[in-house]
């Protein structure tokens, strides 16, 4: 129960730190055509960097390569994610008629996004950590992706990081059996 809790802190701390690296930390000035290119490369690389570390120094779970693949796969899980929603987004509205911008897309999309970024993530999490309960973190992603309609206030944005950060990183605690030393 502890070391959930622990993840839980740590993750909501990841994405408080996500957060802000996006609003004020700029990669560049240049005009994106989607989004930014700090939502792509912050929340995934500081969640893998913070957790990769965990899992090999506190938990002994990973050793230094895994630990590395790590924070390598979440950069690359949720760039994905992003990308996957940044470029799906409007033509499904479009689709169903919807405004992209309404909160019922924004949070169908979201669960979408989020159960690629998670899943992607857990599944390489088989590989690199040996987790067996993978889909469990692919719904966790799902789920938390469902809050995507809070980015669209400052409070939100910070929010949402903060949540789902936390949330999958507390799934983690529980599919990511620690190695006794």
């Amino acid at each position: 129960m502890v070391r959930l809790a622990l993840y839980a802190v740590l993750g909501a701390a990841s994405g408080a730190v996500a957060a802000t690296c996006i609003l004020y930390l700029r990669l560049s000035d240049l005009p994106h055509p989607s989004l930014p290119a700090e939502f792509y490369l912050y929340p995934g690389l500081i969640f893998g960097l913070i957790f990769g570390f965990i899992l090999f120094w506190m938990d002994n779970t990973a050793r230094p390569l895994g630990a590395a693949g790590f924070a390598l796969a979440a950069t690359v899980s949720n760039a994905l994610a992003v990308t996957f929603w940044t470029t799906t987004n409007e033509p499904i509205a479009s689709a169903l008629g919807a405004v992209d911008s309404s909160d019922v897309m924004f949070s169908l999309m979201g669960a979408m996004a989020g159960a690629i970024g998670g899943g992607l993530l857990g599944y390489s999490s088989r590989w690199l950590l040996k987790v067996t309960a993978w889909p469990r973190l692919l719904a966790t992603g799902a789920a938390l992706g469902l809050f995507l309609p809070l980015v669209q206030s400052e409070a939100g944005f910070f929010a949402f990081f903060i949540l789902w950060q936390a949330g999958y990183a507390a799934t983690m605690a529980t599919v990511v059996a620690p190695k006794r030393a």
